[in-house]
C-alpha cells in the first residue's frame, strides 16, 4: 500500500473509533464544542487555555458546576488567610509568603476531599501528613543516579525508591484511617452526605465497587 492508502485507512479508523466511543457512551455528557478524534478538544485550548475555557463555558455552560457546590469553602480559607496576615500585621511579626500560602492550599484541598484541616498544629494525623509530606518533597528534589544512567535505576544506590516506597504505604495508610472514618459516619441513620470528595467517590464505589474501589481511591488522592 502506498502512503496516500495508509493515511485513508488511518482516517477511516480514527472516524469509526470515534462512532464507537459516542455509540457505547451510556451516560449523557454535558454539552461541548465538537471533538477531533483521539485528541478529543486538546488542539482547542490553544496558548492561554483559561482563556479559551472561559469563551467555551459562555457558550457551554460551566465548565466545572461542582465548584459552585464548593465556593464557601474556598471563601473561607481565604478569610482565613486574610486573619493571619493581619494578626501578623498588628503585632510587626514578618510572614514567610510561601508557608502560609502551602497553609492555604493544603486546607483546601484537605478539606475538600475530607473535611478535615491538614494543617492544623492540634491534629496528629495532620502533623504525621505534613511530616511525610515534606519527606516526599526532599525525595523528589535530590539527584538520582538512575535518571542520569538508567541502567542502574533497578538498582535503586541510593536508596530512593525503598524510602518512596515507606513514605508511600504511610500516606496510604492515612487515607486508609479517613475512609474509614468516613465509611462508619455513613452507616448511621442520622448521616447527612457531606459535599466532600471522599464522600462521592465512596457512594459511586457503594454502586460499582469494579469501577471504583479502595485502592483506586487511594490513589487518586496520592
Amino acid at each position: 500500500m502506498d502512503t496516500f492508502s495508509w493515511l485513508v485507512c488511518l482516517v477511516l479508523l480514527l472516524v469509526l473509533f470515534q462512532i464507537s466511543r459516542k455509540l457505547g457512551r451510556t451516560n449523557r455528557l454535558p454539552p461541548g464544542p465538537p471533538e477531533i478524534p483521539i485528541f478529543g478538544n486538546l488542539f482547542q485550548l490553544g496558548g492561554k487555555p483559561h482563556r479559551t475555557l472561559a469563551e467555551l463555558a459562555k457558550v457551554h455552560g460551566d465548565i466545572m458546576t461542582k465548584l459552585d457546590a464548593n465556593q464557601h469553602l474556598r471563601r473561607n480559607k481565604v478569610e482565613q488567610l486574610l486573619a493571619d496576615v493581619g494578626d501578623s500585621s498588628h503585632i510587626g511579626e514578618s510572614i514567610e509568603i510561601s508557608t502560609v500560602a502551602f497553609k492555604t492550599t493544603l486546607n483546601l484541598i484537605s478539606n475538600t476531599i475530607f473535611s478535615v484541616d491538614y494543617a492544623d498544629p492540634s491534629s496528629n494525623t495532620a502533623l504525621e501528613f505534613r511530616e511525610i509530606l515534606q519527606v516526599i518533597k526532599e525525595e523528589l528534589v535530590k539527584a538520582n543516579f538512575g535518571d542520569l544512567f538508567p541502567i542502574l535505576a533497578k538498582l535503586d544506590l541510593q536508596g530512593i525508591r525503598r524510602r518512596m516506597a515507606i513514605h508511600s504505604k504511610k500516606m496510604m495508610n492515612i487515607f486508609d484511617k479517613e475512609i474509614d472514618n468516613l465509611s462508619e459516619l455513613r452507616k448511621m441513620n442520622d448521616y447527612i452526605p457531606a459535599q466532600e470528595f471522599l464522600d462521592t467517590l465512596l457512594q459511586i464505589s457503594e454502586d460499582d465497587n469494579e469501577q471504583l474501589d479502595r485502592n483506586l481511591i487511594k490513589h487518586l488522592f496520592f
